[in-house]
């Protein structure tokens, strides 16, 4: 599989509301191209989002966006429903390597995705008798499948099917044989997190949802369908396997400045807060805001506040646009960040408007939404 990168060009994305000139952003003369739109409900986060995402569509660029309140719908773009039941069209499989990062990471690569899935499940991390049990069970059922290290080169690796409930029956065998009190407690553990992603249809449905075709052609990722308790284990989930098949194609080639950093895929987010981890190292969306620009990897991210999103993806986020907020301690937090006076946010602002900051520069502005 081959992504190629795309230059993005300026995106005219309103007007200086004190000058009257027109506003530009220019994802890839940006440190990273990532950007953060916070602002109260109702004030247009998901309308300029989807301004934004529609220009980066319309330069090519595959767009993969999160949607949780059925924002987020984009002409041209199609629309993918992830949900339980009938509601559900296809199936997330992170228990299955791909060619690619098989390829590139082997299977001990593919395991440690598929372990960290199965351990975001729970607010505690596994132990580490835990997490070799986890991954004896995942290789055995790999093995039992003819999924090795030669299966790189051909298609047998994607056309294997490893659901939930494949490795809870293993676990369950484990168990009944576990000679100590102390082994089967572990086998208990890990049959409980195993169990809650049995139990959600979205990882047992029969048709998979594709990570290439995802990095090819991008999606609207419709979520209302999921459980709300696991709309944003399953994002992280599935930003977790594209960002490995990113991070297995190597670092997108540098161009020179005045051409601008290319982009593989942009990932947008919708209330972004509900798939960061805050308190975990490990984060998926934080490794992205760190290290996205290296692999051509875009990230939007919309919240109601900035203290839905982290301080290690704050400060990796170089575009801020900055709506107003009924939260006087978030208006505060903003303002501060944009080296603005009190009370500038919420001053002379409405729908639509704001605050936009691209580097150093800040500027009151009018935007154009869809």
């Amino acid at each position: 599989m081959v992504i190629r990168s795309i230059q993005v060009p300026p995106i005219n994305i309103g007007i200086d509301a004190l000058s009257g000139r027109g506003l530009g952003f220019f994802p890839g003369l940006c440190a990273n191209g990532h950007v953060e739109i916070t602002g109260s409900s109702g004030m247009g986060k998901s309308t300029v989002a989807k301004f934004i995402a529609s220009y980066l569509f319309c330069s090519k660029v595959p767009v993969v966006i999160f949607d949780f309140h059925d924002d987020l719908a984009i002409s041209g773009i199609r629309t993918l429903h992830l949900g339980d039941g009938a509601s559900g069209e296809c199936s997330i499989r992170f228990l299955e390597p791909t060619p690619l990062a098989l390829e590139v990471f082997g299977l001990r690569g593919c395991l440690e995705n598929a372990v960290r899935a199965i351990e975001a499940t729970g607010r505690r991390k596994l132990g580490d008798g835990q997490i070799n049990v986890l991954r004896s069970a995942i290789m055995e059922l790999w093995r039992r499948l003819g999924i090795t290290e030669s299966a790189s080169d051909s298609p047998a690796a994607a056309a294997k099917s490893i659901r939930p409930s494949d490795l809870r029956d293993l676990l369950l065998e484990k168990k009944d044989e576990a000679e100590s009190s102390r082994e089967r407690q572990i086998f208990d553990g890990l049959i409980n997190r195993v169990d809650v992603l049995a139990a959600c249809a979205i990882f047992e449905h029969e048709s998979p949802l594709r990570v290439d075709d995802l990095l090819q052609n991008g999606a609207r990722l419709h979520m209302q369908g999921i459980p709300a308790s696991m709309r944003g284990w399953v994002a992280r989930t599935l930003v977790n396997m594209i960002y490995a098949e990113i991070a297995a194609m190597g670092p997108v080639k540098e161009s020179p400045f005045d051409a601008g950093s290319p982009f593989r895929v942009y990932l947008v987010l919708d209330e972004a807060g509900s798939v960061i981890r805050q308190k975990a190292d490990d984060c998926i969306i934080k490794t992205i805001a760190k290290e996205g620009r290296k692999f051509g990897v875009g990230l939007m991210l919309a919240a109601q506040t900035l203290d839905e999103l982290s301080e290690e993806v704050v400060a990796n986020v170089d575009t801020h646009f900055a709506l107003p907020t009924r939260s006087a301690k978030d208006a505060r937090k903003v303002e501060q960040k944009l080296g603005l006076c009190k009370g500038a946010l919420n001053c002379g602002t409405g729908r639509w408007s704001g605050f936009y900051q691209t580097g150093h520069n800040v500027y009151k502005a009018n935007f154009y939404h869809l």
